[in-house]
């Protein structure tokens, strides 16, 4: 499917298997932008970023315009030194030579193994290939940056502003190492809204920390995680950033929700809400720890309402309560009230809420009226499986 208004606006896209994956899949894909789009990013908060990360982020400083953007599965290029930021350079004058495009112009992007040299002959001997192919729009991109993914992740918007029509076009890789700040996801968000770079981070980086930074698979952070977003748009003129805010906010949800419905081994999700604590920082806190609990993630996968697992997690937090003040509900049935269990407990109508794929757990702290809420999934043996054999 291809939404007429991207290729209309000039954005092309390729992709191929250029052999970074062993069993021939795609995973190599190219966006061009035939006048440069205005960008924005936010990245891993993980100290040890990879190359492509540290190359974006001096990109933006200096530039901020893009014209294309380059992205390969199946490597990292994480843990690779100098020679990773080098082997970047190599593709990106590759690219410019063969386009007559500014180097400055060219992001990359990657994913995958960490700690193997990047094999930028096989991307560079592709390119041609991609830039050949680029005159149209094809979403098969969207399976080619996938790395344990089973599906691709796409969101479409369309939406008014003003009296004129607007439209998102979004894809998203990631389905383990997902933690907030970010996760081993990497997100693509295209617009026709016309956004001005200076403002474009801080709009951003609102709508992820209602999105993006609000699911966890497995609790860890990856190397190279990065949300990018690009603005072809044209004029400003009485043009309303809330609404295209809203937009986004929609779109960002939407392929969080993608991410979390396909993490590895995932059969369920859950919304941890903490409610009635002394301040956001607080319930944050505990709806983390909870929500990254090994074994509050392995109950919820074996529909074990051991409601004690939420109590002691919560416990371990920081949080400040009064342990006499907790309550914990799934769904609407209590489990604990006031510290202790509750004399409504019904374990039957607790653990038929657990069999459905989507379900809630309340944490009421009794502490004040601060809230927040994170997704977070089971813990299954498809999740070691998948782990244990992933580079093999």
């Amino acid at each position: 499917m291809r939404d007429e208004w991207i290729y209309k606006s000039g954005v092309g896209s390729s992709s191929c298997s250029c052999g970074l994956k062993k069993d021939g899949v795609p995973d190599l894909a190219l966006i061009h932008f035939s006048k440069p789009a205005v960008w924005t990013a936010c990245f891993t908060k993980n100290r040890c970023a990879g190359a492509p990360v540290i190359h974006a982020k001096s990109l933006l400083k200096r530039n901020g315009r893009a014209s294309f953007l380059l992205i390969n599965s199946g490597n990292a290029n994480a843990a690779t030194g100098r020679k990773g930021l080098d082997d970047i350079d190599f593709l990106t004058k590759n690219i410019g030579n063969l386009s007559g495009v500014d180097p400055n112009e060219i992001i990359v992007s990657s994913t995958g193994v960490i700690g193997e040299p990047l094999p930028k002959e096989l991307i560079a001997d592709a390119i041609p290939e991609l830039l050949q192919n680029c005159s149209d729009f094809d979403e098969s991109v969207a399976r080619a940056i996938m790395t344990t993914d089973t599906k691709s992740k796409i969101s479409r918007m369309s939406f008014e502003s003003c009296g004129r029509n607007f439209h998102i076009w979004a894809m998203a890789k990631g389905a383990g190492m997902i933690h907030p700040h970010l996760a081993t996801m990497l997100v693509f968000i295209i617009t026709d809204f016309p956004l001005r770079q200076s403002g474009m981070h801080g709009l951003l980086k609102e709508v992820m920390d209602y999105s993006f930074n609000k699911i966890s698979v497995d609790g860890d952070m990856s190397t190279n995680d990065s949300v990018f977003l690009f603005s072809i748009g044209e004029s400003r003129s009485e043009i309303s950033d809330f609404d295209f805010k809203n937009a986004l906010l929609r779109v960002a949800k939407e392929l969080s929700q993608q991410i979390l419905e396909d993490g590895e081994g995932v059969h369920k999700v859950v919304n941890i809400f903490v409610k009635n604590a002394l301040s956001v920082d607080d319930a944050k806190a505990a709806a983390g720890r909870i929500a990254n609990s090994e074994l509050v993630k392995t109950a919820i996968y074996g529909e074990d309402p051991n409601w004690g697992r939420i109590y002691a997690a919560a416990g371990a937090s920081g949080a400040q309560f009064d342990p006499l003040s907790v309550s914990i509900f799934f769904d609407d049935k209590p489990a604990c009230e006031n510290g202790v269990k509750s004399k409504r407990y019904d374990e039957t109508a607790i653990s038929k809420i657990m069999k459905n794929d989507h379900f809630s757990i309340t944490i009421d702290l009794g502490a004040g009226t601060a809230s927040y809420n994170m997704f977070t999934t089971d813990l299954s043996y498809e999740y070691i499986k998948i782990n244990a054999s992933y580079r093999s």
